[in-house]
């Protein structure tokens, strides 16, 4: 498993029972055995007035079109203020090796990292487990 790796399925760590796009932006060590993963979702303008509301950066939402990433099918975004930190055990229960999509490309993962690290309302054990991964 590497930075940049795409699963799609339903996740037990989200609320809304639809499946999404995640892309690993962590990845867990013999120290650390986590994961930590971005959502790509739709909502476009949910996201955005969730960022004005908590005043947030607007380098934390990642826009994505589908010539950006060609799975997508529709104009989608990454809200970096929200990552997911999961247990490897339990992301590979999830996911396995069949949920796989392409690759997110580099500029992008990049990117998306760097909204996680800007973000005031991540964790620094978040925020750690990404740099030293």
């Amino acid at each position: 498993m590497q930075k940049g790796n795409v699963f799609y399925g339903l996740f037990r760590e989200l609320s809304s029972g639809k499946s999404h796009f995640l892309i690993v932006i962590g990845t867990p060590s013999e120290d650390i055995p986590y994961i930590v993963l971005a959502t790509i979702t739709s909502q476009i303008e949910k996201a955005k007035r969730r960022l004005q509301m908590n005043g947030l950066s607007p380098e934390t939402l990642v826009e994505l079109s589908p010539s950006d990433y060609p799975p997508l099918h529709l104009p989608s975004v990454v809200d970096c203020n929200y990552p997911l930190k999961c247990s490897k055990d339990l992301f590979e229960m999830d996911f396995g090796d069949f949920n796989r999509k392409e690759d997110m490309p580099k500029h992008l993962v990049e990117k998306i990292i760097s909204g996680v690290l800007l973000s005031p309302l991540v964790s620094n054990e978040i925020k750690k487990l990404i740099i030293n991964c």
